[in-house]
């Protein structure tokens, strides 16, 4: 089993357990299971670290260097600034894990975020 697909596996365990505990959520038809896990891991990182502040999903990739879980939680998706923007914009305000990801609006580079609990 490849590095990629572990990381997968335990994205899926955490998102069951998280499921587990949250209420159960209509599944939005452009969030897959794999979307909803990596969701589910990312967005409370994000909302510890910059709270809900706007950011874009290139500003997040940088500013995961200065914050262990954040950078944790990037590195184990697997995905670059520009995958990330595509699965926020996958997510918008589907709520994930008590939390959601909102467009608030857009600047010269890119699509700004919000992560609101």
């Amino acid at each position: 089993m490849s590095e990629t697909q572990e990381i997968i596996q335990l994205l899926r365990r955490i998102a069951a357990g998280i499921d587990r505990l949250a209420p159960v959520e209509a599944p939005s038809s452009g969030l897959s299971r794999d979307d909803r896990a990596v969701l589910a891991a990312l967005l409370p990182a994000i909302s510890m670290t910059i709270g809900d502040v706007q950011f874009t999903a290139s500003d997040l990739a940088e500013e995961a260097t200065d914050d262990d879980e954040l950078q944790a939680a990037i590195t184990a998706c697997g995905l670059n600034g520009r995958q990330l923007g595509r699965l926020f914009a996958r997510g918008c305000n589907t709520e994930v894990a008590g939390h959601r990801i909102e467009r608030a609006g857009e600047v010269r580079d890119g699509v700004l975020w919000r992560v609101r609990r």
